[in-house]
């Protein structure tokens, strides 16, 4: 059963919006054109003429009700390129925002006929609905920090009481996937006979998720939904006690399974920049990357890992013999203000998407581990709220504004409102700046 719903246009001339299961029609027409639905749009005949063009793709995101008044708003010109409309709600029960966009023909005088709706963002498969062709650098991935630090255990005697001071998530790897995150940090240690993540200074702090889990974990994920890809970075190894070569070696031995050969994105380049392949190329895949040189192979999987400074964010020897360069320099502080401006600063000045690198916002705060900090309860898991609190604003803002976008949005303790907030992104029209860079 359709529903009508009266729309606004920026003309003040107002049409009947019809909504069906997946498709919306424009336009008063004097008898229902037949829509014909594919996967890649709806073709329709218009009131006029009846003659049918695809939408190829158009969305809007969020439920709409019957009898709500929305505005369109014009950001682009009508043309071959990208369309983009804001949606505002004049009346109904909340006040939001939608995005719709898609590409229009050429020669469209008046507003689009037919729109693809896709009520909500699928965040399980999210990568499912991106062009096979599309590149890694012009992706908008959540990540999660400190990834295994959820399930804690082994903690040092003088952390049991202040856990919060050492989590950095909720979620097990296997519902960070569910909810869209896509690129993992992933620190590693070898204690009580386990290869475990961990997050420690020194001896203060805990073990998180073995290894193992982890791993097993993204493979059962991508066995149920395979075009999607898992970015995992092996950051940090334990050293505080002489032992990291060792721990390297348990690394290299484990992931040598048998069992995990299929899920492992392999390059018999050895030089491949992993920016500038195609997801068909790693759809259903781990891309494991490892910031230390041992056991680097991108033959069976092994990639190179290696930051970017600021001294030289593009540096050509980094990116040329790196197999995935990432400009990731988090703020240091837990003054929210401080690493907004410090964060953002960054973005507009290294950041961008379709680059030769990749750019991570770190959208975190740092806890103090001292009195003050205990007595106010000023935890990660306290900072994260007020960070991620003011994400979206800040992305919308920053898309708006600057159009610059970075490829890696960093968070601690992620949830479902927050990944959509950046996956979304991957589906607005892209700007003059990130246009620039294809």
């Amino acid at each position: 059963m359709m529903k009508a719903v009266q729309f606004l246009i920026e003309n003040n001339s107002s049409i009947v919006l019809e909504l069906y299961e997946s498709v919306i029609l424009l336009g008063d027409f004097e008898s229902q054109p037949p829509p014909i639905i594919s996967d890649n749009g709806a073709w329709l005949c218009n009131k006029n003429n009846y003659s049918a063009f695809n939408t190829k793709g158009y969305s809007i995101y969020g439920n709409i009700a019957a009898n709500i008044k929305i505005k369109f708003f014009w950001q682009y010109a009508f043309g071959l390129d990208i369309s983009y409309y804001r949606v505002e709600i004049l009346e109904g029960k909340e006040k939001l925002d939608y995005s719709i966009h898609g590409y229009f023909e050429a020669g469209q005088q008046n507003i689009v006929y037919a729109l693809y709706l896709k009520e909500d963002i699928d965040l399980a498969n999210w990568m499912q609905l991106i062009d096979e062709n599309k590149r890694l650098n012009h992706l908008i991935m959540p990540g999660s920090h400190n990834a295994g630090i959820y399930n804690l255990s082994h903690c040092h005697v003088l952390v049991w009481a202040q856990k919060g001071f050492v989590r950095n998530q909720n979620l097990n790897i296997y519902n960070q996937l569910i909810i869209g995150t896509r690129y993992f940090d992933i620190r590693i240690d070898y204690d009580h006979k386990k290869l475990v993540s961990y997050h420690r200074q020194g001896k203060l702090g805990c073990n998180g998720e073995d290894l193992k889990s982890i791993i097993h974990e993204c493979i059962s994920f991508l066995k149920k939904h395979s075009a999607e890809v898992i970015i995992m970075t092996f950051s940090h190894i334990r050293n505080d006690r002489g032992k990291a070569h060792e721990i390297k070696a348990k690394i290299e031995a484990f992931i040598n399974d048998a069992a995990f050969e299929g899920f492992i994105y392999k390059s018999s380049n050895v030089n491949i920049n992993l920016a500038e392949i195609p997801l068909k190329a790693c759809r259903g895949k781990m891309i494991l990357l490892f910031d230390y040189a041992e056991y680097v192979n991108p033959n069976r999987g092994r990639f190179r890992y290696k930051d970017l400074t600021e001294n030289e964010p593009d540096n050509k020897a980094i990116i040329e013999h790196g197999n995935f360069a990432l400009f990731d320099k988090y703020t240091n502080t837990a003054d929210f203000d401080k690493m907004q401006k410090d964060q953002l600063r960054k973005l507009n000045q290294y950041g961008g998407l379709g680059k030769a690198s990749f750019f991570l916002l770190s959208w975190t705060l740092t806890a103090e581990v001292n009195f003050k900090s205990v007595v106010k309860n000023r935890n990660i898991k306290q900072l994260a709220e007020k960070a991620n609190g003011h994400l979206a604003a800040a992305l919308e803002n920053q898309y708006k504004s600057e159009g610059i976008m970075p490829n890696i949005v960093y968070l601690d303790f992620l949830n479902a409102s927050l990944t959509k907030a950046i996956v979304q992104y991957n589906f607005m029209p892209k700007t003059k700046q990130n246009n620039s860079r294809e």
